[in-house]
């Protein structure tokens, strides 16, 4: 089933779907759980990096909150990367 985007909208259900078997596929790939995954990936690609009192810290935006373009684009960066990493495809479907 393709996934339809509209800009402007929150994410979908599938895009969201998709997140989660890809984030499985790559955890039983390397050994971490979809959660560690999904905290590094967010850092990794919608981390902020500020100080908080002197310390530095990664603030994440939250999957939830982005719009389905911008999710498209997120899927797309962490299927680059576990390409450049992994060398291997994500689906995209």
């Amino acid at each position: 089933m393709p996934i339809t985007i509209t800009a402007g909208r929150e994410r979908s259900n599938d895009q969201n779907a998709l997140y989660w078997k890809m984030l499985e596929i790559i955890s039983s790939e390397t050994g971490h759980s979809k959660d560690e995954l999904h905290e590094f990936f967010k850092q990794e690609f919608l981390g902020d990096k500020i100080e908080v009192m002197d310390k530095p810290f990664i603030f994440s935006r939250s999957t939830t909150k982005l719009k389905t373009d911008e999710f498209t684009k997120y899927l797309t960066d962490i299927r680059y990367f576990i390409f450049d990493k992994l060398n291997f495809d994500l689906p995209i479907e």
